[in-house]
């Protein structure tokens, strides 16, 4: 593998009231965190919070994000992220599960619990912000599941139990066709299968990768349930650790695997051909190769656009660039847990990226619920044109520059706040070279959106503006 780069300049840290021996964030901040002391933690890893989704709701155009704790699930409007609301919660039922897991298919949301006496809960979300109305709560087909992936019609339920099952079923599928009366499809007994316990999965179109802990990685067609066929399997790569997790990128040429085992770094893979699987490069929190913490942890990895989005426990949420996918660029970082990494599990357990807004979602297991933006290409509304043009720096304090490789006539630059109001703006009949562009007095640090419209073209950009 070849040299991993950092990109450096943009660089700008948040220390106040944490600890301030260490750099705790990239490019990226918070716009909101929530947390509740009176939810008990979890029994054995003691936890309070776990994993986080997200959803658009395309009629009412309103963003949440979903929150799962020890006790339930959470639901907050992040729709306008200067008033973010908790607008329902639906309870467990339990008062002390480590993990639940959700997946959607469009307004209804499928949640699962790795706890005995927890069930599948179907909750339809399009009555909110008012509420959730749930539509089905039963342990019929198992009473415990640790992960969940929704494709079309089929539910696939990972490690699911009954309490007192001889054993475990490595998975099931059931039909949510009808999301509100959901049927058995197959199980597949964990004794009977190559893949044996699965503990994550991601499908598409009905081939699935799976992740089966200490046997590694399958890529399976379930189109016929009853007669899957393996496709390929990745059981013997460099550090290997316990298969966890793994994104399939939107053109499937691409996957993002996670080993939960301390040390192992993410494998960013190319799956294009699946008889020769290959590994593109290795992720990991820090500047050098090979780990030098050993005690850095990745836990549920996405990916969206040319982005790898992961959570890294102790390490926080991190972003890299793929773009070049044998040498990636740590793009953004936040760290969520500002405590020593003494190699247990806590810190940051989830992120959701794909809301359209940009913003970023991430559950901490200690701290709670974040709302996050980062500087990183598709977090602004539009995109960039192809005309040259330089805008920078990011983050900026005093003066946003532009540099152009061509002459732009009819120049309009107008500076948006999230809400959609403008802040400032600018007219020049000609930018030939360079222009320098001094922010008025007073303005709030935060993201703002860029727009340059010229004869060549627009430019949509998100800037953060920073403290000086």
């Amino acid at each position: 593998m070849r040299k991993i780069i950092l990109f450096l300049p943009f660089v700008f840290c948040f220390l106040s009231g944490f600890n301030t021996s260490a750099q705790d964030s990239l490019n990226m901040r918070m716009i909101y965190n929530w947390q509740d002391s009176t939810i008990p933690k979890a029994v054995v890893v003691r936890n309070v919070y776990n994993e986080i989704w997200g959803w658009y709701d395309e009629v009412k155009q309103r963003e949440y994000a979903i929150i799962g704790s020890s006790i339930g699930t959470h639901f907050f409007d992040v729709t306008d992220p200067s008033h973010i609301q908790l607008v329902d919660y639906v309870a467990g039922r339990e008062d002390h599960v480590i993990h639940r897991d959700y997946k959607n298919k469009g307004q209804y949301l499928f949640a699962v619990a790795d706890e005995f006496k927890e069930s599948l809960v179907v909750m339809d979300m399009s009555t909110l912000p008012d509420s959730v109305t749930v539509l089905y709560d039963r342990a019929l087909f198992f009473n415990k599941s640790h992960n969940l992936w929704v494709d079309g019609d089929k539910l696939y339920a990972c490690v699911p139990r009954f309490d007192g099952q001889p054993f475990v079923n490595g998975l099931a599928i059931i039909d949510i066709a009808n999301p509100a009366t959901p049927l058995m499809v197959k199980e597949y007994p964990s004794s009977d299968y190559p893949w044996g316990n699965v503990h994550d999965l991601y499908a598409r179109n009905d081939t699935a990768f799976l992740n089966s802990e200490a046997r590694g990685m399958f890529v399976v067609d379930f189109k016929d349930p009853n007669d899957p066929k393996i496709l390929a399997n990745y059981t013997n790569y460099p550090f290997m650790g316990y298969n966890h997790s793994g994104w399939l990128s939107a053109d499937g040429k691409k996957y993002v695997m996670a080993d939960e085992t301390h040390g192992m770094p993410l494998k960013y893979m190319d799956v294009s051909d699946l008889s020769n699987i290959s590994i593109d490069s290795y992720l990991f929190p820090e500047m050098s190769f090979p780990i030098q913490d050993t005690n850095a942890i990745a836990h549920n990895p996405i990916i969206r656009d040319d982005y790898v989005f992961s959570s890294y426990y102790y390490n926080g949420v991190y972003i890299w660039d793929m773009t070049d996918p044998q040498n990636p660029v740590v793009a953004a970082f936040y760290d969520t847990y500002r405590k020593p990494n003494i190699g247990e599990y806590h810190g940051n357990w989830g992120v959701y990226p794909f809301l359209p807004s940009g913003l970023i979602l991430a559950s901490d297991m200690q701290t709670g619920l974040y709302v996050l933006e980062a500087g990183i290409r598709g977090t602004a509304i539009g995109g960039d044109s192809d005309i040259g043009l330089l805008v920078y720096p990011n983050p900026v304090t005093d003066r946003i520059m532009l540099k152009s490789e061509q002459t732009l006539q009819n120049l309009h630059l107008s500076l948006y706040d999230l809400q959609g109001r403008r802040v400032m703006e600018r007219k020049e009949a000609l930018l030939a070279s360079r222009l320098t562009w001094e922010l008025k007095a007073g303005l709030q640090p935060g993201f703002y959106v860029l727009k340059i419209e010229s004869d060549a073209g627009t430019v949509v950009k998100k800037i953060l503006v920073d403290k000086p």
